[in-house]
């Protein structure tokens, strides 16, 4: 490749009022783009405008937004016109995106975009200086044609490439040119795409193992595009899944979704919707990977336990702050391992097994395996048995005399075996093969070198990481009281990683299990009752620690702590962890403190730094220009609200909760009046309860939303509106509230309406489409709204005194002595005995209600829905009968 010839051409895209999108510039000249686009390697199925791929639907949300082109190139003339090697088969676009506001001219604002096409997908390399070179255009310092040459010419300086520096207008941008493998592209994540997917990334993992259809669908452009760019990451050692690629997908060019089998990326919410076009959907609305049924690929993936604890291993080192070099190693070691296990070493043809033998990229592997090429099969084999030989040799020496080594040659072996024990496969077959591994650990971390029990505890750790590992640690039980100790080791390595260690324990129930049971002065003894020597250890790591680390993996420990138990009462020095989360530098810390203040039910609000994204955002919500665009904003929000959990509290700070309340207000008047406007509505109004279910599991979010009588709203829509998704959404977030003790005295106060309307929903929707989800949903609520009336939730009654939203600041609220309390407490009766009365007058008489619900019972059993509905319907009807008898 010669280095002048890397860039093809640059272009400028724009709208044009008659024309629609086009390529208005381009340099060079002589360069036809449009010709290079329409010759590519696909059938023509609709006339193609290539500047369609440089505007994204839904980009003007943003003011810079990023997607990219992998185009095949067709023929022996345009490769030679191109000056590609035979062994280059694509050219690669990088687009970048620019909306700046402007009153001046007609739309509100200047938008363009700019596209680089070169001969290698070096899509991060250009970045700077094609910001540089859009923002001089719009901004009119410079005239498009003329800056696309000086562009241009600075990428095509051979003297410049070659030392590793450009200079554009003055400005000197650093070339770092990356070596890329196959289906390896410049600034790929595959850690932002587990992040967005989480436990559903397994689903994408089979999809492309069977070479099904993939769509990635949501906003903004440049995250949906790395999806599709880092896809191929999930897979390796498989390759060949670049011309399956096209990062964007326009409306107006179907031809990359009429394959076969492809990866794309698009914008339009239209695609999720159209379930014939994929197999499996990514969808960034509800952060979640979608199945098509009627697929027969799809239907073929099946989710193992060991797929499952595979992702969350590696969610885990993710949250840890692992790189993304040992992501992409992760799931290469565990697809190998699978590969090999399954069907190099089987003769297995059937289900999902005989879909991948079949695929190009399995057989072109088997046939790089056989000629000893690019891969090693047995090299975690081999690690493996490194890491077990060095155990052996460890234990042995410890075991007989540890002075009969070299103190060197011990230091080493154990400082190798931590690094071999970072990859979690290692982890779990050396938890396989030595089966008292843990308890062999234990006996390390207690030698008298320093140097050996820090790397020991660091084997401990790298344990942990393992969900089999944590297991194995709660298993042994004298493990958890030696790391309790080791909090208060000499050596500042050893206590960081025995904080991990906690850290990672309490990723599990049991694990915060064992340590709310935790007794420091009790040995080899397990106990159920309830000590708080573990939080009050932990809380004085987070207060008083001078380890930065160390306060960040105790605030971890304590949030996973309270989110499983949420009962537990919070430590004594609460105004400690606030001043510890105004002034620690660490993000992460900052962020879990914050989230566990708000779970105590403390004001946050004087403790959050909302930022510039936050209160953008939220003011392009309420400016209501239209409600597509209000469609598109919240979209933009539900990701980042699934990414960031303090996110969800800054843009509550910033009022949303008051915008979305009115967009759920607006629909509800104006579906009852029949709007033409309606439909937008009602969209706007769908996304808007989704974001408030994220809002309801916040403190702070809770209060905001009672203030401004959601859950009467959410009510009113019931009753007044038969519209499947909202009629969902609001039984999913009355749900979400129910849970809040608080909230649950607002719905019994409202029992005379909700009964009913819940009741026919349950009768109306479980023969439909949407019965699982309709009907358990109903059924949950309508089960706890019951239960909170059959026992009781309030021991303080009167609403002024318990419950005030009356002021001007929305947190003058008092939630003191709000109690559990049996039926039958005197004051419990009190607000009972009425609404018993009102629930009984809901129907003629006691007889005809119950008869309802049995007749209700008896045709959603003979309907043959799944189990779980059945027994939620015998223990809502067991509520309903005692309640009413």
């Amino acid at each position: 490749m010669k280095l002048h010839n890397l860039v093809y051409c640059v272009c400028i895209a724009e709208f044009d009022i008659l024309k629609g999108n086009t390529l208005s510039h381009t340099y060079p000249p002589h360069r036809d783009v449009q010709e290079l686009y329409s010759n590519a390697d696909h059938e023509l199925l609709a006339p193609l405008n290539i500047a369609d791929m440089c505007l994204p639907d839904g980009a003007h949300v943003y003011e810079e937004d990023q997607t990219y082109m992998i185009l095949p190139v067709k023929g022996v003339e345009m490769r030679k016109e191109l000056e590609l090697t035979e062994s280059q088969k694509y050219i690669y676009g990088c687009i970048l995106f620019r909306n700046k506001k402007d009153s001046t001219v007609k739309r509100g604002a200047i938008q363009k975009s700019i596209l680089l096409l070169s001969s290698q997908p070096y899509f991060t390399m250009w970045d700077g200086m094609m910001r540089n070179t859009i923002n001089r255009v719009i901004n009119k310092i410079e005239e498009p044609d003329k800056a696309l040459m000086q562009l241009y010419s600075a990428l095509s300086n051979e003297k410049a490439i070659a030392g590793l520096q450009m200079e554009l207008w003055g400005d000197k941008y650093p070339m770092k040119v990356p070596i890329l493998a196959v289906d390896h592209f410049a600034g790929a994540s595959l850690i932002q795409l587990v992040k967005y997917f989480k436990r559903d990334t397994m689903l994408l993992w089979y999809a492309l193992l069977i070479n099904a259809r993939v769509v990635f669908v949501g906003t903004p452009a440049k995250a949906v595009a790395n999806c599709t760019l880092a896809s191929p990451l999930l897979v390796q050692p498989l390759n060949g899944y670049t011309g399956l690629i096209t990062p964007y997908v326009a409306l107006t060019d179907l031809n990359a979704i009429m394959r076969p089998s492809y990866i794309c990326g698009t914008t339009n919410t239209l695609f999720e919707v159209r379930t014939e076009w994929w197999d499996v959907c990514g969808s960034f609305r509800t952060s979640s990977v979608l199945s098509n049924r009627n697929s027969k690929l799809s239907s073929q993936i099946k989710i193992t336990a060991a797929d499952k604890e595979h992702i969350v291993n590696v969610l885990g080192g993710i949250e840890d702050g692992k790189s993304e070099q040992w992501v992409r190693e992760q799931f290469r070691s565990y697809t190998m391992k699978y590969l090999t296990k399954s069907i190099i070493n089987t003769n297995n043809q059937s289900g999902t097994v005989g879909l991948i033998r079949k695929t190009p990229q399995y057989q072109a592997l088997v046939q790089r395996i056989n000629s000893n090429q690019d891969i090693i099969p047995d090299k975690e084999s081999s690690n493996d048995a490194v890491a077990i030989a060095l155990i052996q040799t460890l234990h042995s020496n410890v075991a007989t005399s540890p002075s009969s080594p070299s103190i060197l040659d011990r230091n080493k072996n154990i400082f190798e075996l931590s690094k071999l024990m970072d990859d979690l496969n290692t982890v779990d077959t050396v938890l396989s093969e030595s089966k008292n591994f843990v308890g062999i650990v234990n006996s390390w971390l207690g030698d008298e070198n320093s140097q050996f029990r820090k790397y020991a505890a660091k084997v401990l750790s790298c344990v942990a990481g393992s969900i089999r590992g944590q297991l194995a640690i709660l298993a042994e039980g004298k493990v958890l009281q030696k790391i309790f100790k080791m909090l208060d080791d000499d050596m500042p390595n050893v206590r960081t990683e025995s904080a991990y260690c906690l850290m990672k324990i309490s990723n599990l129930f049991i694990g915060v299990q064992a340590l709310l049971c935790f007794k420091s002065n009790v040995q080899n003894e397990s106990s159920n009752s309830v000590s708080f020597e573990m939080i009050d250890r932990l809380s004085r790591a987070v207060v008083a620690s001078t380890d930065a680390k160390i306060k960040l993996y105790a605030s971890m420990t304590l949030l996973n702590i309270y989110q499983f138990a949420t009962n537990v009462p919070a430590p004594d020095d609460i105004q400690g962890f606030v001043q510890e989360a105004k002034r620690t530098p660490d993000k992460r810390c900052a962020e879990a403190l914050i989230q566990l203040l708000d779970r105590w039910g403390h004001d946050v609000r004087y403790v959050i730094n909302v930022s510039s994204e936050a209160r953008k955002m939220c003011q392009q919500v309420a400016r209501n220009e239209s409600s597509d665009f209000g469609v598109q904003v919240c979209d933009a929000l539900t990701v980042e609200f699934s990414q960031k959990p303090t996110f969800v509290l800054e843009c509550v700070e910033c009022d949303i909760t008051k915008i979305l309340y009115e967009n759920i207000r607006r629909c509800r008047e104006n579906l009852l009046l029949q709007s033409k406007t309606c439909l937008y509505d009602l969209k706007l109004a769908e996304v808007s309860v989704t974001l408030m279910n994220s809002i309801a599991d916040t403190h702070l979010g809770l209060v905001y939303l009672m203030r401004f009588e959601v859950i009467e709203e959410c009510i009113m829509v019931l009753n007044d509106l038969r519209h499947d998704k909202l009629t969902l959404g609001i039984l999913d977030l009355c749900g979400t509230l129910m849970r809040k003790p608080v909230a649950r005295h607002f719905f019994i106060t409202m029992i005379h309406d909700l009964v009913p309307c819940l009741a026919s929903f349950i009768q109306k929707y479980y023969q439909k489409s949407l019965a699982s989800n309709m009907t358990l949903l109903a059924i949950d609520l309508l089960t706890n709204l019951l239960k909170s009336l059959e026992y009781g939730d309030l021991q303080r009654l009167t609403c002024d005194e318990s419950i005030r939203l009356d002021g001007d600041d929305p947190l003058d609220t008092t939630y003191e002595d709000i109690t559990y309390s049996p039926l039958y407490t005197s004051n419990t009766r009190k607000l009972l005995c009425p609404l018993l009365d009102d629930l009984q007058r809901v129907s003629i008489d006691k007889k005809k209600n119950k008869d309802r619900l049995n007749q209700f019972s008896d045709e959603i059993m003979k309907a043959g829905v799944e189990e779980q509905l059945k027994e939620k319907m015998t223990v809502c009807l067991t509520v309903v009968n005692r309640i009413l008898s």
